[in-house]
């Protein structure tokens, strides 16, 4: 984080505060809608490229306020320029319902001077609370002269032991609140600083610290950097604090990166009951839960999730379920495994969860020869038909449950006025072809009005960007404020819909395209994976040349018929590789074909098990990415393959910025 405690500030750009505040006045008689467009375009193609002073130039000529106001909005949140503290705070004041204005706050709290900040800043951290150290420090001070010393003091011992700091802050603190702040504070921030591994600060801490939590802090560090000699120091820890959850953790960690799972096992076996950061022992937990899965030795898997010490969110969700899978598929105890699946259902709240969680709560009924308990899941896993375990719910009941029809796009209606300029502001981007500008304006519009998604997502679908509507969709979907149907569109691609291949139909491709891109087809990832099938330019190569067609990478990166037609010859070759395999396509599709050989070796063959066995077959795939990604190419084919007989769906036609 940036200091700037000195007080000091930097104008290089103060006079791009003063344009964005004062836009009106100079933009010329009859400026009309198209040419707001055209300046608007302009100035975010400006600001993209670092030309401000052109952005300057284009902005000066917007008529409509909403858009002024986005021009100012994008220059506070660019971390080049820099400006008054009452710029930013006076911003947050003004449009309090604007999206990311924690980042603007965190500007503004950069640019506090400690003990002598404006009155308008103050009064942005009292409303909202600081986000950053600086903000929490001039908070204190600000609430120690207005005689709230309580506050003040509860905020800086919140601050010291749950927050990162640079030296500076830290200093400041230990000299503004050094009667405060109590040894237990000191203990609190260096375990915090030792969990979050941040070995240089924590050493800071030594002389604030008692000699056996600097010995304790000491044996952690050594175990963290795996330095020789740890042994000694653990040996040094007094004997009260040997069984700190912190230093449990990092010998057990200690003993995975040596190599030692066995040995880090055991201390997984019976972990402390206090675990502290239960995040982090579920990521070693389950690094060896798969680790023994991988390696067939399912009852020691079993053994080790049991007492997984998760109570809430993803880690929870993953962990509770493989508790329940385990027992039922690979350790012969049903009864165990429907109570862990019944309190999954109770801790899950999203279409696939629930639908995870009621299948295999059926499945393990099932087994228990309870069939009407396991009719009564499968019926409540199958309602979520977009899911893919509530498809195999639907199979194991024998029938169809019936995809709700996606939502009739209505007509734009009007908005609150709470919104007109969130709404004025997202519009006009997808007009002047930055789309992709418009998402965070979405977004808020969708949180802002979240008992009318359909309306929310027709206006972002009118953008001609179905990845934004995807994306906002989803959001909806978490939060059961819109049906899943309403996620998938239609996007009109010859090459897609009508693929000139033997096997690649349209609801396999449009089923990879969405979950690849989310129908962006200029998309392009981390591994320069391309366009709208996200092809990677060797094997779109390497397809082009079998089929006699020029290769071209920027048709790849640009043109969504050329990548789809390129993407279509890839489908092919591994359909006909896996005998029409769809799990296997999927899978290699996402992970390569190479992985695919592996896993047949080490968990069979999919092709030649029934259909339990190939469910288990995707779950015991070791990357969760890959898991995933078979299960949502599965379920979107399904949902596309009933879309497109039945005539359902919405049909949108793709844009590039």
């Amino acid at each position: 984080m940036r200091s700037t405690i000195n007080g000091t500030f930097r104008f290089r750009f103060a006079t791009l505060l003063a344009f964005a505040l004062l836009l009106a006045p100079g933009v010329p008689a009859g400026a009309t809608p198209d040419d707001d467009r055209h300046h608007l375009h302009r100035v975010v193609k400006a600001l993209s490229a670092g030309q401000r002073d052109l952005a300057q130039r284009h902005a000066a000529m917007l008529a409509a306020p909403a858009l002024a106001d986005y021009v100012h909005w994008r220059l506070l949140l660019d971390r080049e320029t820099d400006h008054p503290i009452a710029a930013y705070a006076g911003f947050i004041e003004k449009h309090p319902l604007w999206p990311r204005l924690d980042n603007i706050q965190v500007r503004m709290e950069e640019a506090i001077t400690l003990g002598g900040s404006e009155e308008i800043a103050l009064r942005v951290l009292d409303t909202r609370g600081p986000r950053t150290g600086s903000g929490h420090i001039a908070l204190a001070i600000a609430w120690q002269a207005a005689g709230r010393d309580d506050l003040a003091r509860d905020l800086i011992r919140h601050l010291w032991s749950h927050q990162e700091l640079d030296e500076g802050l830290e200093e400041i603190i230990l000299e503004r609140f050094a009667s405060i702040l109590r040894s237990g504070d000191h203990e609190a921030r260096l375990d915090f600083l030792l969990w979050e591994r941040r070995g240089s600060a924590a050493r800071r801490m030594f002389r604030h610290v008692s000699t056996g939590h600097r010995r304790l802090a000491e044996a952690r560090l050594d175990l963290q950097g795996m330095r020789p000699g740890v042994d000694g120091s653990i040996n040094r820890v007094p004997r009260d604090l040997r069984d700190d959850p912190g230093l449990t953790f990092d010998r057990m960690r200690w003993r995975r990166r040596k190599g030692r799972d066995a040995d880090a096992r055991e201390i997984l076996l019976d972990p402390p009951d206090d675990l502290v950061d239960p995040g982090v022992w579920w990521n070693e937990r389950k690094y060896q839960i798969r680790e023994m899965i991988d390696d067939g030795q399912f009852g020691r898997a079993w053994q080790l999730v049991r007492r997984h010490g998760q109570s809430e969110g993803l880690a929870f969700a993953e962990a509770e379920w493989l508790a329940g899978w385990l027992a039922l598929r690979f350790a012969g105890k049903p009864a165990e495994a429907l109570a862990r699946f019944e309190s999954l259902a109770n801790g899950v709240s999203t279409p696939i969860s629930s639908a995870r969680a009621a299948y295999w709560a059926g499945r393990a009924a099932a087994e228990l020869g309870r069939g009407e308990e396991a009719e009564s899941w499968y019926v409540t896993a199958a309602t979520h038909a977009t899911t893919f375990y509530g498809q195999e719910a639907a199979f194991e009941l024998g029938r169809d449950f019936p995809l709700n029809p996606a939502p009739a796009m209505p007509a734009a209606r009007a908005h609150g006025e709470e919104i007109a300029d969130l709404l004025e502001v997202a519009r006009s981007l997808c007009e002047a072809g930055a789309a992709a500008y418009a998402l965070p304006f979405w977004q808020r519009i969708l949180e802002l009005k979240p008992d009318d998604p359909a309306t929310v997502l027709h206006e972002a679908a009118e953008c001609g960007r179905p990845d934004l509507a995807i994306r906002l969709g989803k959001r909806a979907v978490r939060s059961d404020l819109l049906d899943p149907v309403a996620t998938y569109p239609v996007v009109r691609i010859e090459a897609v819909l009508d693929p000139p291949s033997k096997r690649a139909d349209a609801p396999l491709m449009l089923a990879i395209a969405r979950q690849e891109s989310h129908f962006d087809a200029g998309a392009r990832s981390v591994a320069n994976a391309l366009g709208l099938m996200q092809l990677i330019p060797p094997t779109a190569r390497a397809i082009a040349r079998a089929k006699d067609m020029p290769f071209s990478p920027e048709r790849l990166a640009r043109d969504p018929e050329y990548n789809a037609t390129l993407a279509s010859g890839f489908l092919d070759n591994l359909l006909d590789r896996y005998d029409g395999s769809r799990e296997m396509t999927a899978a290699a599709y996402n992970a390569g074909p190479n992985r695919i050989r592996q896993w047949v070796a080490r968990f069979g063959d999919p092709r030649r098990m029934d259909r339990h066995a190939r469910i288990d077959w995707i779950e015991r795939i070791p990357f969760s990415e890959t898991r995933n990604y078979v299960q949502r190419v599965s379920e979107g084919y399904e949902v596309y393959r009933r879309l497109l007989a039945e005539g359902g769906g919405w049909y949108i036609e793709p844009v590039i910025d």
